[in-house]
């Protein structure tokens, strides 16, 4: 891995020439020349370091007769790693059976000291004619032969063996040159909810000590979002924190010798965004009274952390999932699981908790149907029951009704069956409760489900943006309102409609701020920026 500083050619019982040259990234500072035998030749040789890779314009030529071996030793200035590759493109100048038949004979062999010296790698052979750029007239073909020697390579040996085929026959070397093997990146990630972003590490352990750049791209694999040029020591590191993302989205890094244009292959890394973590507490009655809770949206492995609030009290187990209580009071939880995604709620636990409630609810679900929420509850017992109140939040703190059902006021045991649909869900996490009024005022609560709702092609840019970012809306007629808050909550921005001249931010400070759009109809979706100053 490195750049060309020598070129040594020798032709089996008849030659040997050497060349000193600069790197293959530099300009070239000097040449020598010698005599070459009558009936076999090498000649150009510096064409094969043109100081460009993959420059097809010049080549050396090697000739031979018959029985001849031709042998061109290339040295590089530093050393090729392990799982890097040496790419050599040659040809012949017609495309006949004899010329390409010649070729099959050809061997390329790395060597970890100078002029074909020291640890070989494994030899590739140039039989297999796949490699084909171009046919005809100057055929041309490319080979990347792998450092597979654990001490690298400094030097290849091109030998082209003339054995079996008429007199004459003719190779074209026209460049070598050296791609890293792809960059070593720190595991992929995972981010807790949309508008996240995460930090990767590439890292390249080099035999020598040339500098290399690392290049990280979009999602596009070609637009340019960092570059690290000369990075230096051993491993070469480079960090890179992704944009803001929304959804699962994959990055890519290649790396190439400063100076040069021979990248890496792309190493893909990829960021996951996770739905958000949901608790959810359910309460046991008995002697005594234990809480529980199960956790939407967890990788497992998950860890506890329970408050006793406003008159409660813990009896045991605060970092389980099973904590016992002794009183009624408000007991909340935050649940972190494998991935360090964490959620909070907050139950209040009453002393109709575990004595005979207006309602006996059975069960209470809330589901996704393409863009609308249907909520679903049933009942057993309706002894005094007035109503059912359906709210929504969209942080378990705030609470909004967005419906009301009359109760069916059936004393029996029979189960009663309810529904309700959300025609205007948020873009992104929804949550549910139900209250249960009773006649008299009272009522309880039951517990929260979450729905997480796509921004259905909602997206703003340039993200991040310095003076002016656009909203891109299939729905932008029915846009009512659109606001715009800072990262200490602070309203900095509010229109009715989506300006299609873009929205003006160069007097608002610098950060992540949340930009709230609300539809016709209540629908509220919401989208992080950048903005950078």
């Amino acid at each position: 891995m490195g750049k060309i500083s020598k070129i040594q050619l020798s032709l089996f019982f008849f030659l040997l020439l050497t060349l000193d040259l600069a790197g293959q990234c530099i300009q070239a500072t000097g040449n020598t020349t010698t005599t070459i035998p009558l009936l076999s030749s090498i000649t150009n040789p510096a064409a094969a370091y043109d100081q460009n890779d993959g420059d097809a314009t010049t080549a050396a030529t090697l000739t031979v007769n018959g029985v001849g071996v031709a042998t061109l030793n290339v040295n590089f200035d530093d050393s090729a790693n392990p799982g890097d590759s040496i790419i050599v493109l040659f040809g012949v100048p017609t495309a006949n059976i004899l010329d390409w038949g010649s070729l099959g004979g050809t061997t390329f062999t790395p060597y970890s000291g100078l002029n074909g010296t020291g640890s070989a790698s494994t030899p590739v052979t140039a039989a297999n004619l796949s490699f084909i750029i171009t046919a005809g007239a100057n055929s041309l073909a490319r080979i990347a032969i792998p450092v597979t020697s654990l001490s690298g390579a400094r030097s290849v040996r091109i030998s082209y063996l003339g054995i079996g085929v008429a007199l004459n026959k003719r190779t074209f070397i026209y460049d070598v040159s050296v791609k890293n093997g792809p960059v070593v990146v720190s595991a992929n990630q995972a981010v807790c909810s949309p508008g996240g972003s995460a930090t990767f590490t590439g890292t390249y352990n080099a035999l020598g000590s040339t500098p290399i750049d690392v290049i990280w791209y979009g999602p596009d694999g070609t637009t340019v979002l960092q570059t690290d040029d000369n990075r230096t020591g051993i491993p070469y590191t480079s960090t890179f924190t992704t944009p803001f993302v929304t959804t699962t989205t994959t990055f890519y890094v290649r790396e190439r010798w400063a100076g040069c244009t021979l990248l890496s292959d792309p190493r893909p890394v990829t960021i996951t965004v996770r739905a958000p973590l949901v608790p959810d507490i359910s309460v046991t009655c008995g002697n005594p009274v234990s809480l529980s809770v199960t956790t939407s949206g967890s990788s497992g492995n998950e860890t506890y952390n329970w408050l006793a609030l406003n008159g409660g009290n813990i009896v045991s187990g605060a970092n389980t999932g099973n904590p016992v209580i002794d009183r009624p009071g408000d007991y909340q939880v935050t649940v972190s699981d494998a991935n360090g995604c964490s959620g909070t709620t907050t139950e209040r636990v009453t002393a109709s908790h575990c004595a005979q409630l207006p309602v006996k609810l059975v069960s209470f679900h809330a589901k996704k149907e393409e863009n609308a929420v249907v909520v679903e509850w049933r009942t057993a017992s309706e002894t005094n029951s007035d109503r059912y109140e359906i709210e929504r939040s969209i942080d378990g703190k705030a609470w909004n009704v967005i419906g009301t059902v009359t109760s069916q006021n059936d004393e029996s045991e029979s189960v009663k069956n309810y529904l309700f649909t959300d025609i205007n869900p948020n873009a992104g996490e929804n949550l549910y409760r139900l209250k249960m009024v009773d006649r008299d005022g009272t009522f309880a609560l039951s517990v929260i489900r979450s729905v997480f709702i796509e921004n259905s092609g909602l997206t703003v840019y340039p993200n991040p943006a310095s003076g002016v970012f656009y909203i891109k809306d299939p729905e932008a007629a029915r846009v009512k309102k659109i606001s715009i808050f800072n990262a200490k909550g602070q309203l900095v921005y509010t229109g009715d409609s989506v300006p299609s001249s873009g929205i003006n931010v160069k007097g608002l400070s610098g950060g992540i701020h949340t930009v709230w759009i609300e539809h016709a109809g209540g629908a509220k979706k919401s989208l992080k920026v950048i903005l950078y100053r």
